[in-house]
């Protein structure tokens, strides 16, 4: 039955004037809008939690970390019964019966999408080429493979645009790599632009995202926290998976790290031995007890770096003593 007059319009500013995107979101997922940490799915089987709630001024977010962005209360109701965004609108007025409130004609909230951040996001343009022979060359050196640049999503950038401005065109006596992280919540792309050979200019980037968390398998043996996105895939070269946050300075959240201990056997950290690393590997042991593991080799200051400099065989003596810890 048609809960809707012609006069009765199907908006959003009608739907979300009465109907709180809390309501919305517990209503069509089933699940409470105000628990901790992470969770299952409910929008798919998931044995293992990989979702989370946000508020980013003033809009609710569903993130579901295994998919490529995240959705609004309005988007979820479009992925739920896969329709367009105006279909979702009248799903949500005919279900809460938006008509009524309408024509009681009740005071509407006030809501306020409004974001006080938007002249500070950068937004990251990116046409990608094939591999240069210089990317290849600088990848071959650390043993990274196609296979493995397509599974973590690393390309070769021929222009870059910030804020729709170019900042950067490829040349080999400038050489970069970029990292892709899918989109933010307003369907922007998420990048980080590496510049391996420029040592005053190294990155670019307008994401927080976790290197090599979407690439993780569901459980496992062993998982190293280490300090790049090079050194994760360096490592995927043996099959162990890794992680590492976007900068050295960055600790995962507690509740990142119960979540990860409760689908991996082990976690060791495998930072770099200077003062900076050392102080993350012993953060993360006193708070979790998790142990570490240091290069401590005059040539060489990570996994990828040992890689390059002694080849695969020596590193696989080295991997075999960091997984013995």
């Amino acid at each position: 039955m048609n809960l809707f007059k012609p006069s009765i319009e199907i908006c959003t500013e009608n739907i979300l004037g009465y109907i709180s995107q809390k309501e919305i979101m517990e209503y069509y997922l089933g699940i409470s809008v105000d628990q901790y940490g992470m969770f299952c799915s409910p929008l798919r089987e998931d044995e293992n939690p990989t979702c989370t709630f946000k508020w980013i001024d003033g809009k609710l977010y569903f993130r579901d970390w295994a998919e490529e962005y995240p959705l609004d209360c309005f988007g979820v109701v479009m992925k739920i019964y896969d329709v367009n965004f105006n279909e979702a609108q009248k799903i949500i007025a005919n279900d809460f019966k938006i008509s009524d409130y309408v024509l009681s004609n009740k005071p509407k909230r006030k809501v306020d999408f409004r974001r006080k951040t938007d002249k500070k996001k950068s937004l990251i343009e990116v046409k990608v080429q094939p591999f240069t022979k210089e990317n290849i060359d600088y990848l071959k050196s650390y043993r990274i493979t196609s296979n493995i640049c397509k599974k973590f999503n690393v390309y070769s950038p021929k222009y870059v645009w910030l804020n729709k401005k170019i900042h950067y065109v490829y040349s080999d006596d400038n050489p970069a790599l970029c990292y892709y992280f899918g989109l933010d919540e307003e369907k922007n792309p998420k990048w980080k632009i590496y510049f391996y050979k420029n040592k005053e200019y190294r990155f670019l980037m307008n994401t927080n995202r976790i290197n090599g968390w979407i690439q993780l398998p569901k459980s496992g043996d062993v998982l190293i926290i280490t300090k790049a996105l090079k050194d994760v895939m360096c490592l995927d070269l043996f099959d162990i998976p890794a992680i590492a946050m976007q900068a050295e300075s960055q600790t995962p959240y507690d509740y990142i790290i119960k979540e990860l201990q409760s689908r991996f056997k082990r976690i060791i950290t495998l930072f770099d031995y200077d003062s900076a690393g050392i102080r993350r590997a012993v953060k993360i042991n006193e708070e979790f007890n998790i142990p570490y593991y240091f290069i401590q080799d005059e040539n060489t200051k990570d996994f990828s770096d040992y890689i390059q400099y002694y080849g695969i065989d020596k590193t696989k003596q080295l991997k075999d003593k960091i997984l013995n810890l």
